[in-house]
């Protein structure tokens, strides 16, 4: 009874597994061993017992590797299921603003490079190294004054931001400093946060302005920011604005906070 909701899983997000294992590692060593056993029975089917046993039990062998590589990729493929479905974890956002309403999600998560490329060919999001090709269409931002504090609106994307930022800081400073801005109410607002990557990843523009690829509505200075996932091994997404790329950095590293909050 134990493997019913393992098998269920496997069952439930069978084409996904099968795509990441077999791109894993280890998924393509068993793809590689299977051909080659295959060929061992096509050219030696009049070999010897031994010999064909021999071929029998490396098939066996590369069956087993993939079988593997599958369960070891059905958690990644139930998190990429979780993260784009769950209507708990998204924004549905207004067309106001200018540009195409975008739903981002805006809880925490553990995400995998692999899932960072599919948010960004997703969302036709901008990324020199992983979709040179994206770039988000024209966004009419929107500056606003609050409580002698300046945000910037996006409201295709329902998300308010800081026009400006922090220091560099740690991710520990970076929580930290983001609830300096809650106890204060920033703009009048006690719910800022860090964003998700899928979020931060909304403010890169293909084109740069000063060498910068944010629109000219934010402050520069603010050079890379943190977010709020992690990579899976104890790094954090960080966006670059000048090298309009996103990468996982180490906690101690030091980058900036954009901070930001739904409307």
């Amino acid at each position: 009874m134990i493997f019913i909701p393992v098998i269920d899983k496997l069952i439930k997000h069978a084409p996904q597994i099968i795509e990441s294992a077999a791109k894993s590692p280890l998924g393509i060593f068993a793809l590689m061993v299977l051909a080659v056993s295959v060929l061992g029975f096509t050219f030696f089917h009049d070999a010897s017992e031994a010999t064909r046993a021999g071929i029998f039990v490396l098939m066996l062998v590369g069956v087993g590797a993939f079988g593997f590589a599958a369960v070891r990729s059905a958690p990644a493929g139930a998190a990429r299921d979780e993260e784009t479905s769950s209507p708990a974890e998204a924004v549905d956002s207004p067309a106001a603003g200018g540009g195409a309403a975008v739903s981002l999600r805006r809880k925490p998560a553990t995400v995998s490079g692999d899932q960072v490329k599919v948010s960004l060919a997703k969302y036709g999001f901008y990324d020199k190294r992983w979709n040179p090709g994206g770039g988000r269409a024209a966004v009419r931002y929107e500056t606003k004054v609050l409580d002698d504090a300046v945000v910037v609106v996006d409201g295709s994307a329902g998300l308010m931001w800081q026009k400006g930022g922090s220091r560099e800081v740690v991710f520990d400073m970076a929580k930290q400093y983001v609830g300096q801005l809650n106890t204060e109410r920033l703009a009048g607002f006690n719910d800022w946060r860090l964003p998700t990557v899928e979020e931060a990843m909304s403010l890169m523009r293909a084109e740069a302005h000063d060498d910068f690829h944010i629109d000219r509505a934010f402050e520069r200075g603010v050079n890379f920011i943190w977010t709020a996932d992690h990579a899976g091994d104890g790094r954090v997404w960080v966006l670059y604005f000048y090298d309009g790329i996103v990468a996982a950095e180490p906690e101690g590293f030091n980058a900036w906070v954009r901070a930001v909050r739904c409307v």
